[in-house]
């Protein structure tokens, strides 16, 4: 029917996690799916504390992070990816955005 029943299943540390970061109902719904199994629920939320921090839409930036803790079974290694991935992201970016080429092409070569 549409009729979301997770919500009653919510503790207090994951009632605050989802308010602090105004999970959708979708997002809601996997996120209970996910950690509340979990014994390790407080440690979770606080590795997708540091993984959302910064994110536009949190409902759809924990997606993946849902999927990855789901058969993974951690963040570990997503929260390393971004400590490192930032970085080098940026570095890359500023190699191509240096090299500009004149666009003027007024006049046939021949």
């Amino acid at each position: 029917r549409g009729c979301f029943t997770g919500a009653a299943k919510l503790d207090q540390a994951m009632l605050q996690f989802k308010n602090r970061w105004r999970l959708d109902d979708r997002a809601l719904a996997k996120f209970v799916e996910v950690v509340h199994p979990r014994d390790e629920k407080i440690e979770d939320m606080a590795q997708m504390d540091k993984l959302l921090k910064g994110a536009a839409n949190p409902s759809q930036a924990i997606w993946p992070m849902l999927n990855h803790l789901k058969a993974v079974g951690n963040l570990d290694d997503l929260i390393r990816e971004q400590k490192s991935g930032g970085r080098e992201r940026g570095r890359s970016r500023e190699r191509y955005t240096s090299k500009s080429r004149s666009r003027s092409r007024s006049r046939r070569r021949r």
